[in-house]
């Protein structure tokens, strides 16, 4: 996931693809390249963006610094930081993308790495919780 980041008009942020998996453990870290790299799930309660609730900015990939969500998407929940709505921008529209493989993964449109799954039919405007 990533980490919340000051309000202001979109630009992408610079970015320098690792060209190898040991590039990318080697800038992610142990914890961070499982969860992303290899879609891995951080336990209940672990993830420090549980219990933050920012009202400025926006939420961005832990990987590669691209807004994921503004901070008016995240809503309390009881296990993992959840959002129901993603960013958009006119350069890359939807800034999360999905893979449905019996269930829908999310991850990152420019680096691929894994953010968790999104459900439906949740208690929000746009019924989803990713």
């Amino acid at each position: 996931r990533g980490a919340a980041v000051g309000a202001g008009a979109f630009q992408p942020p610079a970015w320098e693809e690792p060209t190898s998996e040991e590039e990318w453990l080697k800038k992610l870290g142990p914890e961070r390249f499982y969860i992303l790299r290899q879609a891995g799930t951080d336990p209940p309660f672990h993830h420090e963006l549980v219990k933050s609730f920012p009202t400025e900015g926006y939420f961005a990939c832990a990987a590669c610094a691209l807004p994921l969500y503004s901070c008016s998407a995240k809503f309390p929940d009881t296990d993992w930081p959840a959002w129901d709505k993603c960013y958009f921008s006119d350069t890359l529209g939807c800034h999360l993308g999905c893979r449905n493989d019996g269930y829908v993964e999310m991850h990152c449109v420019r680096c691929k790495s894994h953010l968790g799954h999104v459900f439906y039919g949740q208690p929000t405007i746009t019924t989803e919780r990713h």
